[in-house]
């Protein structure tokens, strides 16, 4: 993300500080509430646990298909913009 954000920076440099605040923003706010909050934030891991066990199986199930597209070298179908559009939008 940030390699694309100095790319375009480099094209339009009237926006690097306005793309560059909020990737800043973006990456840092979440670790300032943990910080400040460490209760809370504790609680709330421990609230979602059963939340966390189904995110983490689902995730391990896509990259395993990601995987075997890569090893398969299909990849590209993802890749391809127009077949997204037409596979998201029918």
């Amino acid at each position: 993300v940030l390699g694309g954000i100095l790319g375009l920076t480099a094209v339009q440099p009237s926006l690097a500080f306005w793309l560059l605040l909020s990737y800043t923003l973006g990456l840092g706010v979440p670790f300032l509430l943990v910080g400040l909050f460490p209760l809370k934030a504790a609680d709330f891991l421990q609230k979602h646990t059963r939340l966390f066990t189904y995110m983490r199986v689902i995730f391990g199930i896509i990259l395993i298909i990601l995987g075997i597209m890569v090893f398969t070298q299909t990849l590209v179908l993802i890749a391809n913009f127009d077949f997204l559009n037409r596979w998201l939008l029918g």
